[in-house]
């Protein structure tokens, strides 16, 4: 999942957040794909 913050107003406070919407079967495929370890990313 990618998400985006930002500081819109200028304080140095993060304050908007977007992300996108999944639904169920994206779930699953989440969940299935969790289970195999594709190696470190490090």
């Amino acid at each position: 999942m990618t998400s985006g913050v930002s500081d819109t107003d200028g304080n140095d406070r993060i304050d908007t957040s977007v992300s996108p919407y999944f639904d169920g079967e994206t779930y699953d495929v989440y969940k299935s794909a969790a289970n195999h370890w594709s190696g470190s990313i490090a």
